[in-house]
């Protein structure tokens, strides 16, 4: 991840390691995940998850798809003098993404069928899960609150809101929810800016034109010459000294170039950010390739964040997901877990989606072609609204390409974001925000809370067997 933003941001790094940096960071199953995806669309249940005996309803249509197999045997009743047949039903039990809310209401709805008298009626065949793309909203959130201030704008010196007015960036909002799309691209602009303006005095450069000292590389003006590998090889080293310095964690840090001071508000607010925003990255990468073991390991790192940030939901539902892949579930269930929680809509490498992001869009559809309907609107007509979106989607992309209507397409590339870049870290070198200058002070943000730390390990621990009891 850092390599790929020294390369696209320092002309030095884009020369000289050109061919020797992965774009694309693969794994077991990355040219399968890179391929289109298969959906089916069902059909559109009328009710309301809200309600609890709604929901109830839904659970049961859904299951009604579980994967089982039905047996009778005959046992005899002493009391009756006779034998009677039993039917017993083996379900093969199958995930269920969904958002939060969703996930919690499937649970609360098996917990209400749980005197059920057959594993059908219990709807054990079901495995609720929260997905990731209401996940990323909600680690932006917890950014956009405890490091994004309108109050802050006074503050000259590298905090969100003043680098969002420095860059005109008017569409980014106070509240992540008003405009998502906004505000993950500008975290990640600034995360960018800040890990060139870490990187740049680790390798002795004054700014994004100049060249590292030989006291970094040796024989630096003719590194681009050497073999593949040897540049490889001497860029991950060069990213393995900016992440031990500026972005590794507290509690894992134990090497000299380790930087945390707290007497400097300004370099403990940036080593913060710069942290919590390089994991979004990383979560956002590990979604768009497909990668449940990177998503999962991001899991984990979310789970001591959420419990920082006072957000008891998603911290429980954070330790209930690494419970299930490592404890709960079967193996089969357990891979399912981590590798199917993404669509790849057109089949383009790195190009995967939330499983819940896909069905915003489905759903989208849905309610415009269902508004469409006027005074035809009927349950049977909505059902085969439901049904019909797996034709009417690729149908309306058709229609737009041939009457020239311009569409959002996956195939559609972000204009640059390198000015913007180069400002931000202009501004971040000009005032040293990584070095440590004890006493210096942001008026909002005097103490920067950091959502790593903040709990110790005993109290982390007390609270995770807790929790457990209750699953």
């Amino acid at each position: 991840m850092i390599s790929r933003v020294l390369c696209n941001n320092i002309p030095y790094f884009k020369q000289s390691f050109d061919g020797a940096i992965d774009w694309h960071i693969e794994h077991k199953y990355y040219h399968e995940l890179s391929q289109p995806s298969e959906w089916v669309p069902m059909s559109i249940i009328p009710k309301n998850e809200n309600k609890g005996d709604e929901m109830v309803e839904i659970m049961a249509t859904i299951h009604n798809y579980v994967p089982m197999i039905e047996s009778s045997r005959a046992v005899f009743v002493p009391s009756l003098n006779e034998h009677i047949d039993i039917q017993e039903a083996r379900s093969f039990p199958i995930i269920l993404h969904g958002d939060y809310l969703t996930a919690a209401r499937a649970r609360g709805a098996q917990k209400f069928k749980i005197n059920a008298d057959s594993p059908s009626n219990r709807y054990e065949g079901l495995v609720p899960v929260s997905a990731d793309w209401h996940t990323k909203l909600r680690v932006l959130s917890i950014i956009w609150k405890y490091y994004f201030s309108s109050r802050s704008a006074t503050d000259t010196i590298g905090s969100l809101y003043n680098v969002r007015n420095r860059l005109n960036r008017t569409n980014v909002p106070t509240d992540v929810k008003k405009d998502f799309n906004a505000c993950e691209d500008f975290i990640e602009t600034v995360t960018q800016s800040q890990i060139v303006a870490a990187a740049l005095p680790t390798f002795d450069m004054k700014s994004v034109s100049d060249t590292p000292s030989e006291r970094v590389i040796q024989d630096a003006e003719n590194l681009w010459m050497k073999p593949r590998h040897e540049r490889k090889a001497c860029l991950h080293d060069l990213c393995l000294k900016v992440y031990k310095k500026y972005i590794s964690l507290s509690h894992n840090s134990s090497s000299e170039d380790y930087v945390q001071n707290d007497s400097d508000c300004i370099s403990s607010y940036s080593i913060q950010l710069l942290r919590i925003g390089v994991l979004y990255m990383e979560f956002a990468d590990a979604i768009r390739e497909g990668d449940g073991e990177r998503v999962f390991r991001c899991w984990r790192y979310f789970l001591p964040i959420f419990r920082a940030a006072h957000s008891t939901n998603y911290s429980c539902e954070a330790l209930h997901f690494l419970h299930q892949h490592l404890y709960a579930l079967s193996s089969r269930l357990s891979n399912q877990l981590i590798l199917g929680r993404f669509v790849n809509v057109r089949g383009i490498p790195g190009r995967n989606i939330p499983l819940d992001l896909h069905m915003e869009h489905l759903n989208r559809i849905a309610k415009g072609a269902i508004h469409n309907l006027k005074s035809n609107k009927t349950m049977r007509s909505i059902s085969r609204v439901g049904r019909a979106i797996g034709t009417l989607a690729p149908l309306m992309e058709m229609f737009d390409e041939e009457n020239s209507v311009p569409s959002t397409s996956s195939k559609y590339r972000k204009p640059s974001a390198e000015k913007d870049v180069y400002t931000i870290v202009e501004q971040l070198m000009k005032h040293e925000v990584f070095s440590i200058e004890p006493g210096r002070k942001l008026k909002h943000f005097k103490n920067p809370k950091d959502l790593f730390s903040t709990a110790s390990n005993k109290d982390l621990l007390d609270w995770m067997v807790s929790r457990l009891t209750l699953l």
